[in-house]
């Protein structure tokens, strides 16, 4: 077996920083990507739900319906994918978290949750904003929040890979 370069392989600081992710009990992270397949006009969605020691990863295929096959659009169906899954895999949560983050690597996607981007992604906007209405309605206790995933943060994260391989494979697989 060969070894990876020692310049592609983690700093022993960004391994511990993924372990203490992983083991955390009070903020789950939830790392959400899509794909698109162009040929199959539809979009591969995934999310890597990482708290208390596992890791949970889901994916499915969605149809494009807006006739666009924009990954923007693609990235905010993953988001309200995130959010409604994560919602359900509380209800099986023994440890609470105090907060979930959902991450994105759409760099400017707090802007369009807050309308910047209105007549593109209203509709897909609105079904995020209604999902996270609804976690906060079943989910009081719990601090919901979207964050940018920057590059920076992409490099070496075995989760936001997670979700983004789950995401290709989904959106490469034909109709079922």
């Amino acid at each position: 077996m060969t070894q990876r370069p020692k310049a592609w392989r983690p700093s022993e600081e960004r391994q511990t920083e993924m372990d203490e992710y992983l083991w955390d009990r009070e903020t789950m992270r939830v790392y959400c990507d899509c794909s698109v397949s162009y040929p199959l006009k539809s979009f591969g969605i995934a999310v890597a739900v990482v708290f208390d020691g596992s890791v949970t990863v889901r994916s499915r295929k969605k149809y494009d319906t807006t006739g666009h096959l924009l990954p923007t659009h693609g990235e905010l169906q993953a988001l309200q994918y995130a959010i409604e899954q994560t919602s359900a895999m509380l209800r099986d949560t023994l440890n609470l978290p105090t907060r979930v983050v959902v991450y994105s690597d759409v760099n400017h996607i707090e802007h369009i949750l807050h309308g910047g981007d209105i007549v593109t992604f209203a509709d897909s906007a609105r079904r995020v904003a209604a999902a996270r209405t609804s976690f906060a309605n079943k989910w009081s206790t719990v601090d919901l929040n979207i964050c940018y995933l920057p590059p920076e943060e992409q490099r070496h994260n075995p989760y936001y890979a997670a979700a983004h391989n789950a995401a290709r494979k989904e959106a490469s697989i034909r109709k079922r």
